[in-house]
Formats: C-alpha cells, structure tokens, sequence
C-alpha cells in the first residue's frame, strides 16, 4: 500500500459540526450484509469529514482520526476536493474524499474496490429569467452568460441589489435567484471561481465548462489570460470552493 506523503493527504473537508459526536464515530446505520473492503486508512494528518452523500456540501454526520482504519464498501465520483472526486462508501454508509485516504492512486478508482451505482443526476432548475446579457461586454461575465444563453436559449438573472453583482457574487445570487448551483463540475455550466482561487483576481472569475474529466475541468473564458473581448481556453484542477450553475 503506498504510504508516500503528499500534500494531498494533509487536508480536511471543514471542521466537525456539534452533531458529529465523538471523533471518530460513525452516526450512520451500518450495512453488515455487504461486502467491503478492508487494510485502508484515514491518510489526512487532521483527520476526516464524513459525508451523507459524495459532496463537500453534504452533511457531515461524523470524523475519524488521522489513522483510522475504515472498511470500503465501494468508490464513485462525486464533488472535487483537492483535485480529486473519487469518494469512498464506508460500510458504515457514509463517505470520505478518497484524498484522505491512503489509497494507492490520486483521482483514480483503485483496483480491487468496486464501483458504486451512481445516483441519478438531480434535476435542473430554472431560475429567474433576465431579458438580456446583463454583463459587461469584453468582460468575463458577458461571455459566461452568452454561453449559457446559446446553450439554454434563457438568460440568467445573475444581479441581487445585495451586491455588485460581480462574478464572485454569481453562485449565491444563481441559487437565490432559482438556479441550480452545485459543487460536482458538470459540462455545459458557469464556473464561479472565488478570489484568489484558480487564478482569479478579486472580483471573482466566472467561465463556461466544456470538458469534466480526471479531476480537472475545462473552460472557455474572456477577460482570462487573452484580455478583454478575447477568448481562450483552460484546464485546472478546481478548488473546493469552486461552484457550478447549473444549465437546463
């Protein structure tokens, strides 16, 4: 098993919530009658976060310890942490970012755990609709919702009288304002980068994704590393407090 030290084994998806109780408890109902798989570890040097669900925006419903030993039931892809979205079933139910685990490869399945069924893809809303592009033209926000309209045919409503509006606002308005917003990448949607994270400046940077794959996405943008009215291209890793707004 490989035990080499990387900087991604040195993260946790938030701190515990009141309701987690004791560290490293698991407060799910456990499923005996299935296999899983045995010998892993909890990787992370402060631990873990469960999850209800494969999403750093699902409930957490229990931590466990820097070491502990879990039991795999299966792996499936969910949200990205860390440039990776491969999470791991417990057999206790919940789930953890196969990043914090001592698995043997990064953002791939790992031979000899099986696959989980993935869920459904949760439907799509619609949310407030504008009568037009409500961004600046030449700038980022004009494109991302040029590329949504030519898509959905819908221009988003994007703007709140609570802020500026500017691209860092766009995942909170979005949902607000009806959209759907996610923390799982997802082709043919706006890409909300905070500041500061995957190159943004400090209004935020917003873009449209073409391609989900590998622990990596990639976008078409303006205003990005071409300038203003210019469009390129790019492939990242995504932070974990990159959101999506969802196109129906």
């Amino acid at each position: 098993m490989n035990t080499t030290t990387t900087a991604r084994r040195f993260r946790t998806l938030g701190s515990c919530v009141a309701s987690c109780g004791v560290a490293g408890a698991i407060l799910l109902a456990a499923s005996p009658a299935q296999a899983y798989v045995s010998g892993y570890q909890i990787s992370g040097s402060d631990g873990a976060n469960v999850h209800s669900a494969a999403s750093v925006d699902a409930k957490v419903v229990a931590f466990l310890d820097h070491g502990r030993s879990i039991q795999i039931n299966c792996q499936m892809s969910g949200s990205t942490y860390n440039g990776s979205n491969i999470w791991d079933k417990l057999q206790s139910g919940g789930y953890v970012s196969d990043d914090l685990v001592n698995t043997p490869v990064f953002d791939k399945y790992t031979p000899g755990i099986p696959r989980c069924p993935q869920p459904p893809a949760p439907p799509v809303k619609t949310g407030r609709i504008a009568s037009g592009n409500e961004g600046t033209a030449g700038q980022c926000t004009w494109y991302a919702i040029s590329r949504f309209h030519s898509f959905s045919g819908l221009y988003p409503y994007l703007i709140s009288p609570g802020n500026s509006g500017d691209a860092r606002y766009w995942a909170t308005n979005a949902a607000l304002d009806g959209w759907t917003v996610s923390a799982t990448p997802r082709v043919n949607s706006i890409v909300v980068f905070p500041p500061g994270v995957n190159g943004a400046e400090s209004d935020g940077h917003v873009a449209w994704v073409t391609a989900v794959g590998g622990g990596k996405i990639t976008f078409a943008e303006m205003n990005g590393t071409a300038g203003p009215f210019e469009v390129d291209t790019r492939t990242v890793p995504p932070a974990s407090t990159v959101r999506y707004i969802l196109a129906p």
